[in-house]
């Protein structure tokens, strides 16, 4: 996940001065191009499979040797969706021929005119389900003092174990105050599934 950002963030920054830039998602695959002719595509699940297998093992590699697991053990082991990426951004739009379009993407920092303004937000996430059936989330945001400023709730479905599930969370207008912000992502036991963080400066870029 943080190197399919660091390749996003370089994009952006490489190309934002030399032409539109446009991106989506198709299968397993995030993508964006330029209209100067640059395109980049980057496989959401390589590497991310494997290290999410290796943790797992580890993990339970860590609870069979400790007589009585914690609590924080047993919630990771119950979690059925692992989280591969949350892409911050202005606002989102639907193709006719399905394709997502995300509209604005920002590469971990928002920029406001003032130390408080109201702006929108929109947040894309990718997950993977480890289990077939219906999965029930909650996605929030928190500021530097630990208080939850934006939440909602997600439902979504996956066919089969391994299906990769996208959700889109737009809040039209929120208020944000100079300061650090986390995503996180949580299982209906409150267990923690990915976290994104993110900053909002005043100023412009």
């Amino acid at each position: 996940m943080d190197l399919l950002l660091r390749d996003l963030e370089a994009f952006i920054g490489e190309h934002r001065r030399c032409g539109e830039l446009d991106t989506g998602v198709e299968g397993e695959r995030v993508w964006m191009t330029c209209t100067c002719g640059a395109r980049m595509v980057r496989d959401i699940l390589r590497k991310c499979r494997e290290s999410a297998r290796k943790g797992e093992r580890e993990r339970w590699a860590k609870v069979e040797t400790e007589e009585i697991p914690r609590l924080d053990q047993i919630r990771i082991l119950v979690t059925t969706m692992i989280h591969r990426a949350t892409v911050i951004c202005d606002d989102f739009r639907v193709e006719g021929n399905g394709k997502l379009i995300l509209l604005g993407i920002l590469a971990r920092r928002v920029w406001i005119p003032q130390s408080s303004a109201m702006v929108p937000l929109c947040l894309f996430q990718i997950f993977e389900a480890e289990r077939a059936g219906s999965h029930a989330l909650k996605v929030e945001v928190r500021n530097s003092d630990n208080h939850v400023v934006l939440e909602g709730m997600l439902e979504l479905t996956a066919g089969s174990p391994g299906a990769i599930l996208y959700s889109v969370v737009k809040f039209p207008a929120v208020i944000l105050s100079e300061g650090d912000y986390v995503v996180r992502s949580l299982a209906t036991d409150g267990a923690e599934i990915g976290a994104e963080r993110f900053s909002v400066s005043v100023g412009q870029e």
